[in-house]
């Protein structure tokens, strides 16, 4: 079985594919990223190393929490702008 597609068709194709494309591109630049992670955890996904995210969260430059007495997570959008 063959089909022949009209050039005509094939354009609106194209159109509504890039418009669709366009649409999710605006969507995912709006979601901000809200996890915590750990400072070795951050440094592997922004390249940013961990001891200086470590002094960041400690003199309160980006926001952080302890887990327990020593582990401590930091918000990875707070991080992103450094990056």
């Amino acid at each position: 079985m063959t089909a022949q597609i009209d050039k005509s068709l094939l354009e609106d194709l194209l159109t509504a594919n890039q418009a669709m494309s366009n649409a999710i591109t605006k969507i995912l630049s709006s979601i901000k990223d809200e996890r915590w992670v750990t400072p070795l955890q951050a440094e592997a996904e922004l390249g940013i190393p961990s001891q200086t995210i470590r002094y960041l969260a400690r003199s309160g430059q980006v926001a952080s929490r302890l887990i327990g007495k020593k582990r401590m997570e930091v918000l990875l959008s707070d991080l992103q702008s450094r990056a």
